[in-house]
């Protein structure tokens, strides 16, 4: 019997995996600053919910003269302007890396996790990355790919998103190390800087030293050298500090805080508009208003910190009310607002707005439980899936993935012809006995829409 044509995937999943967006805080900063983070929707600009309005900004492109609809969801973005009124001035945008992909190695398709090396450059993507043109599953050696996201201490990016596309040049960013006379290395490429023009106002290539952060534009023709055409800084903000509102996940760097690629610092001052600060830990998503200085060091004054265990559900869209701001996806009831981030990935279109959602569409989800509330955080229309549940369990405090609930719903999953523990055949009865925390749990359906297969693959075994 044929397993499955759609999906229904319910995966929990913590925050150190998973990139989502947090809600920026505009309010009382005030006049010209900066704002980084990732774009959520169009129509202006959209970052963790607050609108910038686009139509008086230049727009920049890998530092070229584009255009919003060059754009995409998922991309991360620098917005200069007056802030407290949402007007952009400038939107600035370049690839984390572009270039060849050297390398795939699939953690979990279903749940979009895994490791590319694109460009001599790690690229790490989870539930939280925007798959633009193309599935995970597509993607292969020798393809070029355009990927945005955030650098790690590590120099790893974690992509917020991925597209299958060539650029004219490619483009690499991330952490200077090795620099010597106009060569200096980003990951395991080599840079030769030696032909850069920096009539744009970038850098020269002697001007760059180990630690910086870096976008370096040029050609790779495959001999592990990238011939860099132009240079820029990262989030370059002159020899005076401005206000700034950064967005993206904690990291630690030999004890210190890192907030995309800057220094982070914290004190007893910082205020907390969400969560505390016990909350803060590597991968915990935050909002942070405050001041960037010259040196880089971005001094908090505000902080929104994400709370609540981010999960994945794929399946049929069975109804919709707006009124009520719902959606039930394979029976499960989720709310959504104006200020989810959606894209199309039925029709070509970016992005679409709440009011199009409609019944009968296939969408992929990713959604939070904060405060016993299960609230959308992205949205995508999807051509097809196939119709598997897939559901880790962790902590047991989920609405409907604790372990109570997981053997309530094997209970009413006898029905199915066949059943396994870690490759070893038993009774669909006995699963409930033996389901644990941590146990990762996977149902397929048959074309008839019968339960054919039960999988649990325990904590203690590898997989």
């Amino acid at each position: 019997m044929k397993v499955v044509k759609r999906t229904w995937i319910l995966t929990l999943l913590t925050l150190s995996g998973v990139v989502s967006t947090t809600q920026v805080i505009a309010e009382g900063i005030g006049g010209s600053g900066v704002v980084s983070g990732e774009t959520e929707r169009f129509g202006s600009i959209v970052i963790g919910g607050v609108h910038y309005d686009t139509e008086q900004a230049s727009i920049r492109i890998n530092g070229e003269a584009g255009y919003e609809h060059d754009l995409k969801v998922g991309y991360q973005v620098v917005i200069r302007g007056d802030i407290e009124a949402g007007l952009a001035d400038e939107v600035e945008y370049f690839d984390a890396v572009a270039g060849p992909l050297e390398s795939v190695s699939v953690d979990d398709d279903v749940l979009g996790s895994a490791e590319l090396m694109v460009m001599g450059q790690r690229v790490v993507t989870d539930a939280g990355t925007w798959f633009h043109d193309s599935e995970l599953s597509e993607l292969n050696v020798g393809q070029n790919v355009i990927v945005s996201g955030v650098i790690l201490p590590d120099g790893a990016i974690r992509a917020s998103s991925l597209e299958r596309r060539a650029r004219h040049l490619q483009v690499v960013t991330g952490v200077v190390v090795d620099s010597d006379d106009e060569e200096f290395t980003i990951g395991t490429l080599r840079i030769d800087a030696d032909d850069v023009d920096d009539d744009d106002g970038g850098l020269e290539g002697d001007d760059v030293r180990d630690g910086q952060r870096v976008h370096v534009i040029g050609y790779y023709q495959g001999d592990g050298v990238f011939h860099a055409i132009r240079i820029h800084s990262l989030l370059d903000t002159g020899d005076s500090a401005q206000p700034a509102l950064i967005q993206g996940p904690l990291s630690l760097d030999s004890g210190q805080w890192m907030l995309q690629g800057r220094s982070l610092e914290i004190s007893d001052q910082t205020s907390y508009l969400t969560g505390k600060s016990e909350d803060l830990e590597p991968g915990v998503q935050v909002s942070v208003r405050g001041n960037l200085g010259a040196d880089g060091t971005l001094r908090a004054l505000e902080m929104e910190v994400e709370r609540g265990a981010l999960s994945r559900l794929e399946g049929n869209l069975e109804e919709v009310d707006q009124q009520s701001g719902t959606i039930t996806v394979n029976g499960m009831v989720v709310e959504f607002d104006e200020q989810i981030s959606m894209i199309d990935g039925r029709d070509g279109y970016r992005w679409y707005a709440p009011d199009d959602i409609s019944a009968h569409d296939q969408v992929s989800l990713v959604v939070k439980e904060v405060d016993g509330r299960i609230r959308v955080d992205k949205l995508e229309r999807k051509r097809t899936l196939r119709r598997v549940m897939k559901s880790s369990l962790e902590n047991t405090g989920w609405a409907f993935a604790g372990l109570s609930s997981l053997r309530q719903q094997i209970e009413g999953l006898e029905s199915a012809s066949e059943a396994s523990i870690d490759g070893l055949r038993v009774s669909v009865r006995m699963l409930k006995w033996f389901v644990r925390d941590g146990d990762e749990v996977q149902v397929e359906w048959d074309d008839e829409g019968e339960v054919e297969r039960v999988v649990v693959t325990t904590r203690f075994s590898s997989h």
